[in-house]
């Protein structure tokens, strides 16, 4: 009963009650492992629905190892640690994924479970492109038959998804977006909630990167009101600020200023989202002058959360609001620190191409040569 109302509260975007249902259900069918597997699924997708992200609740305790040869059991265990890396992904643990994701790929195989095969080859070259980590990413992709695809549309997004990460990290610009467009168009037949407005989301930043601004901003547009329709809350406020940091390139400040203060009231901000309001609202709370906004997004968990991640992508550009905030309130020598550290772990200007740049203003001279090599990477 408690499993069915937490569905009925799911399906109506209810994701704080349907938890509630979910957790009492998950708890009493601890007798019950084919139960308790698969409550934990819902429990872990909620819970992410919700932006909450623990490593610590019971859902995640199930190990691959212990599950029993009950039929149907293991794919309810994989499709839970397969929860728990999206859910690695969103409280930055990155690079606790790819250790969780070999052993479900050496369970999968051990299983004969090809369904189970792909998406985790799927998932590893997904978080493999986020580490910068080109080669072992593309060799993962490789290894799928494309002509064996299911036409399932969450598994044909997923991939052309991945795809389109390749290209763009090739230098690849018009095949990317191709292959961001036909994920979009599988994406919209899957019933996932997230799924969707992510690839909506990674399309936009495509398009950003390419500099296409004007489809930028339309397709941030179209994930904000996806997400607010789905209530995703946190997903709103993160698209918020992707949408803000487009604005202010446009040179509206001033509404991009709006955005990210309604992002920065986001209650218990999981750490992926707190990366984010530094990156993207430093610098525009900084060009708003407003020293209110600057301090709710200057939090600096978000370079704990940034450099435990292990994606450049991520840690350079946090890095460098960063140092522009501590250059800001005086702390320069703290600022040239953070950047020397942040270039050890960025190898060239497509990971983060605003950390040179960032070390050029506000970092020490000693720098500047490794800034030079990522440039030239």
């Amino acid at each position: 009963a408690q499993e069915t109302l937490g569905d009925d509260y799911s399906s109506d975007g209810d994701y704080r009650a349907a938890l509630k249902s979910y957790q009492r259900a998950f708890d009493l069918s601890a007798g019950d492992f084919t139960a308790h597997a698969r409550l934990a699924v819902k429990v872990g997708n909620t819970a992410f629905n919700r932006g909450i992200a623990t490593g610590t609740d019971g859902w995640f305790n199930i190990p691959l190892d212990k599950t029993v040869p009950v039929p149907g059991t293991g794919v309810s265990v994989a499709h839970l640690h397969m929860q728990q890396i999206r859910t690695l992904w969103l409280s930055s643990r990155t690079r606790d994924i790819v250790p969780l994701s070999e052993r479900l790929l050496e369970f999968a195989t051990a299983s004969n479970d090809a369904d189970l095969i792909l998406a985790t080859r799927l998932s590893l070259a997904l978080v493999l492109q986020l580490l910068s980590r080109y080669d072992e990413a593309t060799s993962y992709l490789h290894a799928i038959d494309i002509d064996a695809l299911p036409k399932d549309p969450k598994v044909m997004s997923k991939y052309h998804r991945v795809c389109a990460l390749e290209y763009l990290s090739s230098g690849n610009g018009e095949m990317a977006a191709d292959s961001f467009a036909t994920a979009l168009h599988y994406a919209e037949q899957d019933q996932d909630p997230y799924a969707y407005t992510s690839i909506l989301h990674s399309h936009a930043m495509c398009a950003s990167q390419l500099g296409r601004t004007e489809l930028a901003a339309s397709l941030f547009l179209q994930a904000l009101s996806a997400a607010r329709d789905r209530n995703l809350g946190w997903i709103v406020a993160y698209t918020s600020l992707e949408y803000a940091r487009v604005l202010s390139r446009q040179g509206n400040r001033h509404l991009a200023h709006a955005y990210v203060d309604q992002a920065a009231t986001v209650e218990n901000p999981p750490p992926v989202l707190l990366e984010a309001l530094a990156e993207i609202g430093i610098p525009i709370a900084i060009e708003c002058n407003d020293p209110y906004l600057l301090s709710q997004c200057a939090n600096e968990d978000a370079l704990t959360f940034a450099f435990r991640s292990g994606e450049p992508p991520r840690l350079g550009p946090v890095a460098s609001s960063f140092a522009r905030y501590f250059h800001r309130i005086g702390q320069t020598r703290k600022a040239g620190e953070l950047l020397a550290k942040a270039l050890e772990y960025v190898k060239n200007a497509d990971e983060a191409c605003d950390l040179p740049l960032a070390v050029a203003q506000f970092g020490d001279k000693r720098d500047f040569g490794r800034a030079r090599e990522v440039l030239r990477s």
